[in-house]
């Protein structure tokens, strides 16, 4: 997508400048008083396009430049209008993990969310990102941070039936019996899977809801757990 479809001007030229990798330049143009930090149409920023459209050498200058990594987007999901995106989440779970890279090293924060308020850490499990959930988990991500139904990084990679992921973070020192706003907790994912054989014997996704188990029970978690009705009505 070129740059003029998107921006005015002056940052098109701007962009343009970082393209080519050009920091004399884009600097110029920076001083006469155009700002990386700024929505385009459709909410874009100039971050995100660069991201989008060239490699992490011209997100780096950028950044060099003074963008600010956390800057968000505006993303239109829905008639209610448009949510903010950083740019940090909006990566994660695709192959742009050096771009992620990049980012942390210009303090963008781990714990970032996209539109559908799905932190950085939840996009890259459900795409099986094992360099980029290991990334996150080195730049101190907020294991008990929460999506829209309040869902944590154990409860969310145990209803995604990526039971190495609850593992590690629940190792890692994350909350392991905070419910979700329906009341379901990993507990519950793990009977229910069992109960609707979701997890087949000799699978290494078994072997880990296992080991889970094992370790919720070392914690004091009884088996069966409490249904999430009654998590929710004892709450």
């Amino acid at each position: 997508m070129k740059a003029e479809q998107f921006f005015e001007p002056s940052h098109v030229v701007l962009l343009n400048a970082i393209k080519a990798g050009d920091k004399q330049a884009a600097q110029a143009i920076i001083d006469t008083g155009v700002a990386l930090d700024v929505h385009g149409k459709h909410g874009i920023t100039p971050l995100f396009w660069l991201a989008m459209e060239t490699n992490e050498k011209s997100l780096r200058l950028a950044l060099d430049l003074g963008a600010d990594p956390d800057f968000p987007a505006y993303v239109t999901l829905d008639r209610n209008g448009p949510t903010e995106e950083q740019l940090l989440s909006a990566l994660a779970g695709s192959d742009k993990t050096k771009m992620m890279q990049v980012l942390l090293e210009y303090n963008a924060s781990p714990n970032a969310v996209d539109a559908s308020l799905e932190p950085a850490l939840f996009n890259a499990v459900a795409n099986d990102k094992d360099e980029q959930v290991n990334l996150l988990l080195a730049h101190g991500v907020d294991l008990n941070a929460t999506d829209a139904m309040n869902n944590n990084a154990a409860n969310y990679s145990a209803l995604m039936l990526k039971y190495k992921y609850t593992l590690l973070f629940i190792t890692q020192g994350g909350d392991f019996s905070a419910p979700s706003a329906t009341g379901g907790t990993v507990a519950n994912s793990i009977e229910r899977d069992l109960r609707k054989k979701l997890l087949r014997p000799g699978t290494s996704n078994y072997d880990y809801a296992m080991k889970v188990k094992e370790l919720l029970i070392e914690k004091g978690v009884s088996f069966p757990p409490p249904s999430p009705k009654e998590v929710r009505a004892a709450n």
